[in-house]
């Protein structure tokens, strides 16, 4: 058990689920994602872009 009996990471979260969880991507079926900083990843000016409309783009690694 990781969470929320340990103190693992985000990402050991993610390991987890890589080699436990459910990997394929489908319709109506949620997976687990962690959202990145963008900028400590890719040196973006910010770590997610909100739109004047309210959109939000941010980067994702997703458990696939």
């Amino acid at each position: 058990m990781i969470w929320p009996f340990s103190k693992k990471t985000k990402q050991s979260v993610l390991e987890c689920q890589f080699k436990y969880g459910q990997t394929d991507i489908k319709t109506k079926q949620g997976i687990v994602a962690l959202v990145l900083d963008s900028s400590e990843e890719f040196g973006t000016s910010v770590s997610v872009k909100i739109e004047d409309d309210g959109r939000q783009t941010a980067i994702l690694r997703v458990a696939s």
